[in-house]
């Protein structure tokens, strides 16, 4: 009795069993290739993100300055008593200790 015929695979399927030595490491440099370039690109959205939040804060800033204008009279700001010239303001992120502080400075003259 001969068992062994049985069990025995041709000689092609044994040749397209698995990858080559080639084919693994230019899937190897592929692989790294996308890894890389998905890293950067991540680092690159979350400093775009950080300066469009500066951006946006920085227009809080302005805005709640404007209001200022809004909410008193030509009188009361000309006098320079009601509106300080310079004044700081500072911004944080949620759950962060340390953020940005943005320096306001306002100079009433008269038009020309």
């Amino acid at each position: 009795m001969n068992l062994g015929r049985h069990f025995k695979e041709p000689r092609a399927v044994r040749r397209q069993a698995g990858f080559t030595l080639a084919e693994v490491v230019v899937a190897s440099c592929l692989i790294a290739l996308m890894v890389g370039a998905i890293s950067i690109s991540m680092a690159n959205n979350f400093s775009e993100t950080r300066v469009a939040r500066e951006n946006v804060q920085a227009t809080q800033v302005l805005v709640s300055t404007s209001e200022v204008f809004r909410l008193y009279s030509w009188s009361q700001i000309s006098a320079g008593t009601f509106v300080p010239p310079t004044y700081q303001r500072n911004f944080s992120s949620a759950g962060s200790t340390n953020g940005l502080t943005y320096t306001v400075t306002i100079q009433i003259t008269n038009a020309p």
